[in-house]
């Protein structure tokens, strides 16, 4: 199935446009948090969005992901490393050094440099780039809701997000038959920057929701959000609630 952004020689319409350093600087930052949170007091809270994990077993999560798309990222390279055992005690050391090997690996490649993307268009760098700033950012949010803590999210990232679930993760579900196509397109309206972004079927705009871009971001994956106002066909929004648009 194509992906919507993506022309049909796998490059991507949206390269002129991307903020390298806007991810990159978010998955330091992400990253930081996320490692002062992993303290012995903390690791066995659960993560109620996380299918029960504790918040120990996302940080090993997310560092095994962190070294696997460190490998990943590299041209021609499609097996990253098996994950690892790492003991509570060492677990903070080792997810802030996976997070620095993949910050470098990202830092060293153009962002239209070829690399695996699970087989599908873009097949370019800067997919990672902002897939792994996107999966750490969730990841934290999760991490800090259980701890009991809150940080924002800058409305210029969060939508950088929504756009990734709308022009990627969403047609991928499709594609892999996870989930069905909306019968409507809700427009999702961004409050705080004016955004304005569609999902769901083409042509038929019947529903909106409004909001922070932060809490459209957090309804779309599923997380704990802010005020957000659902207008228009309130079958089309139901719908939209029940459909797994993300991984």
């Amino acid at each position: 199935m194509p992906v919507p952004g993506i022309d049909s020689s796998g490059r991507s319409t949206l390269l002129a446009m991307f903020p390298t350093q806007l991810y990159l600087d978010s998955l330091a930052t992400e990253c930081a948090v996320i490692a002062e949170l992993a303290s012995s007091d903390t690791l066995d809270l659960a993560v109620a969005h996380c299918d029960g994990q504790s918040v120990g077993e996302v940080v090993r999560h997310l560092g095994d992901v962190h070294r696997w798309c460190a490998e990943i990222v590299q041209p021609g390279q499609i097996v990253g490393p098996e994950p690892e055992q790492v003991p509570d005690d060492e677990l903070r050391s080792w997810f802030e050094e996976g997070a620095t090997l993949l910050g470098a690996a990202l830092a060293s490649v153009e962002p239209g440099q070829p690399c695996w993307t699970f087989d599908l268009p873009p097949g370019e760098a800067w997919f990672w780039m902002r897939r792994q700033a996107f999966e750490t950012l969730i990841h934290r949010v999760d991490v800090e809701t259980a701890c009991g803590k809150s940080w924002p999210v800058a409305h210029n990232l969060a939508v950088e997000g929504i756009r990734e679930v709308v022009d990627f993760l969403y047609p991928r579900q499709i594609a892999l038959e996870r989930t069905g196509v909306l019968s409507g397109t809700v427009l999702l309206a961004a409050t705080d920057c004016e955004e304005r972004l569609s999902i769901g079927a083409a042509g038929r705009s019947t529903a909106t929701i409004s909001g922070t871009a932060e809490d459209l971001l957090k309804m779309l994956w599923g997380r704990p959000h802010g005020a957000i106002l659902g207008e228009g066909d309130e079958l089309l929004l139901a719908e939209l609630e029940a459909t797994a648009l993300v991984p």
